[in-house]
C-alpha cells in the first residue's frame, strides 16, 4: 500500500513539475499537458468573492502573496515594488488561479498553529531568552540568513494584540496585552509551527504546561512549502478542523 501511494505522489509531483515548465516557458517537449481550463470557471471582473467550497474542509478564502526576498545589501526595496498576488480557487481537493494560467495541483490542508498554552515560569522563560536575542540582533545569526521574514523573537506588545472576548481598553486587557506571548514563533509548546504533513489522520503529541492544556489552532493553509520559510509562503484558507 505505501508503495502504491508513493508512486501515485510521484505522479502528481511529475504532473505539476510538467504544468510549471509549460507555463514558464522552460520546456518545449511534446507531453507537455495543455493548460487546465476549469469547465464552470468565468473570470469575474474581481476576484475579491472566490467560488464556494466543495470539499469536507470548506475554505471560503484564500490569497497568496510570495515573498520578495531578501533584501540587497546596497538597497532595501519596498515589498509592494516586487511582491505578487495570485488569487487561488477551489475545487475539491484541486486548486487553480487565474494568474497562474496551465497550473492546477492537489493541496495538503493543514493548521498552521497547533500549541498548548505555557505556565507563567515558562513565559517568564521565553520572554527573557527572545529579549536577550532581540538585543544582540538576530541579524547577527546564521539562521536569520535563510529565516529573515520569520521572526526569531517576538516580546509581548500592545500592538495589533488579538485578545478574542477580552475587552479592549479594560484594566484586563492591558495586562493580558503586555504579558501574554505573541504567537509568530514556534516554541517548546508547539505554537506557529507550520509543518505541512500535519494534515488529515495525522498524530501530535504536545507537552501540557497548565491544568486543561488550553490547546490552540488555527492559521488553516490549503498548501504550503516546507515550514512556511519565507513567512507568507502558503495559500491561506478559512475552514474547520475536527480533533480527536
Amino acid at each position: 500500500m505505501a508503495s502504491v501511494l508513493e508512486k501515485i505522489d510521484e505522479m502528481l509531483l511529475l504532473a505539476v513539475y510538467k504544468k510549471v515548465c509549460t507555463s514558464l516557458g522552460a520546456s518545449r517537449r511534446r507531453w507537455a499537458p495543455k493548460p487546465f481550463v476549469a469547465r464552470s470557471f468565468k473570470p469575474p471582473t474581481t476576484y475579491s468573492k472566490p467560488t464556494p467550497p466543495r470539499a469536507m474542509i470548506g475554505p471560503v478564502s484564500s490569497l497568496s502573496e510570495p515573498s520578495p526576498g531578501p533584501p540587497s545589501p546596497s538597497s532595501s526595496p519596498s515589498p509592494a515594488a516586487s511582491s505578487r498576488k495570485a488569487i487561488w480557487y477551489f475545487e475539491g481537493i484541486y486548486a487553480y488561479s487565474p494568474q497562474i494560467p496551465g497550473v492546477r495541483f492537489p493541496g495538503l490542508t493543514h493548521p498552521g498553529i497547533v500549541g498548548t498554552a505555557p505556565s507563567a515560569k515558562l513565559l517568564n522563560v521565553w520572554n527573557e531568552r527572545e529579549k536577550r536575542l532581540a538585543e544582540t540582533s538576530p541579524q547577527t545569526l546564521k539562521l536569520f540568513e535563510v529565516l529573515h521574514q520569520r521572526p526569531l523573537a517576538n516580546l509581548p506588545t500592545p500592538e495589533n494584540c488579538l485578545l478574542g472576548k477580552i475587552q479592549e481598553g479594560t484594566a484586563g486587557w492591558h495586562k493580558v496585552a503586555n504579558e501574554a506571548a505573541k504567537t509568530i514563533p514556534g516554541r517548546e509548546n508547539g505554537g506557529n509551527c507550520d509543518i505541512k504533513n500535519l494534515s488529515r489522520g495525522s498524530k501530535v503529541y504536545l507537552p501540557v504546561f497548565v491544568e486543561g492544556a488550553n490547546l490552540s489552532t488555527g492559521d488553516m493553509h490549503f498548501s504550503q512549502g516546507d515550514g512556511e520559510v519565507s513567512f507568507c509562503g502558503a495559500i491561506e484558507m478559512s475552514g474547520f478542523l475536527e480533533l480527536k
